[in-house]
């Protein structure tokens, strides 16, 4: 057997596929490797150490990691935590001593006390730049003075009440030919009324409320409506109004009811339009996130029989728009009509309906 020595190119290759499997001198990103070395061998252990201000995920300042053929392992990470918030009336879900950047911490406070943000309880996320917000609890929160009365061209609707505590929600309304900026609640937070929102003069104006099919507008006075102005609407004999009662005139554009017969017919059959219950509220609660408005009459006998797949799931969620009922099933051919809330314009079909098991796309409504 003839055995000789490895030659130079040999030599060099072997070395070369070594260095190919070998660790640069990568620091994790915020932080330092203690050795300053260009390579590192495999299975080599090296320690690192994170910048002023991160840690490990381990919330330490810094660790060690091993060189493999897949690179450091583990991985060497050096992030921006949140030590456990140092309130001490609190009570926190949570041991963790270090938090990650977008983890949420709930708390309570303890007996006596309370937070800027629920009467005891709340919570609070892990940023870049702490805890946000930070965790707090007061022995004592301040009572409010009354709000104002009124603002520029809005009133307060809220009931007059004898004390406003901490947490106490009042709402406002601008008058009509006003558009309101900002929420229309201010809330009391520690003796203090959160900002007022602002009304702003909307120069676009409605004309004559038109006529709709099997309705019309009751008790026209002019031939032009402000931004907000209200007209009702009237059905015809059998009919009834679905969507928004009184018609609401928004940033020049008319937002209309509909009259619907109780049943109609679809070929074969019989399906069943949807009725809408009118709900004695004030407009100002109305807002927020809800879903489609739809209440049902009483289903009448019918002798056509609904396959699984011609039905619909619960309808579509609408953001802004008013709940007033909801089915867990409907038919193909029934239809739900949306009522967007107060300050939101209705884009799109005020009705859309559930046909092959699917709903038809739904409108929007637009602040």
């Amino acid at each position: 057997m003839n055995l000789q020595p490895p030659g130079p190119s040999t030599i060099s290759l072997n070395l070369l596929c070594f260095f190919l499997l070998a660790c640069s001198n990568t620091p994790p990103l915020h932080g330092f490797f203690t050795d300053p070395k260009e390579h590192f061998l495999l299975n080599e252990r090296i320690e690192y150490r994170c910048q002023d201000g991160f840690t490990t995920l381990q919330g330490l300042d810094g660790g060690s990691t091993s060189c493999h053929s897949t690179g450091w392992v583990p991985k060497p990470e050096c992030v921006k935590t949140c030590s456990k918030p140092t309130e001490e009336n609190a009570s926190y879900q949570s041991t963790k001593l270090v938090f990650r950047p977008k983890e949420e911490l709930m708390y309570t406070c303890n007996e006596g006390f309370q937070t800027l943000q629920k009467a005891s309880g709340a919570k609070t996320l892990c940023t870049e730049n702490g805890w946000d917000p930070k965790p707090a609890c007061h022995w004592h929160v301040n009572p409010c003075p009354p709000p104002p009365a009124s603002i520029l061209n809005g009133t307060l609707i809220s009931d007059f009440a004898e004390q406003y505590q901490h947490g106490h929600t009042v709402e406002y309304e601008c008058d009509i030919k006003f558009a309101m900026s900002g929420s229309n609640r201010i809330v009391c937070v520690d003796g203090n009324w959160t900002s007022l929102p602002t009304c702003t003069e909307i120069e676009q104006t409605c004309g004559k409320p038109p006529n709709i099919t099997n309705g019309h507008a009751a008790g026209i006075d002019s031939e032009k409506y402000w931004h907000r102005a209200t007209v009702r609407y009237e059905c015809d004999n059998n009919h009834v109004i679905v969507g928004t009662q009184p018609a609401k005139c928004l940033r020049g554009k008319w937002e209309l009811p509909s009259c619907l017969g109780k049943l109609q017919h679809y070929g074969i059959g019989v399906v069943q339009h949807l009725l809408l219950l009118e709900v004695r509220v004030r407009p100002s609660i109305l807002e927020g996130s809800f879903g489609p408005r739809v209440a049902q009459a009483p289903e009448p006998p019918s002798s056509h029989h609904f396959s699984s797949s011609e039905l619909c799931p619960p309808p579509p969620q609408l953001p802004n728009a008013v709940t007033i009922a909801e089915k867990r099933s409907y038919k193909s051919g029934e239809e739900i009509s949306f009522l967007c809330a107060e300050h939101f314009l209705l884009q799109g079909p005020q009705k859309i309906m559930c046909e092959g098991g699917k709903w038809q796309p739904p409108p929007h409504c637009l602040g």
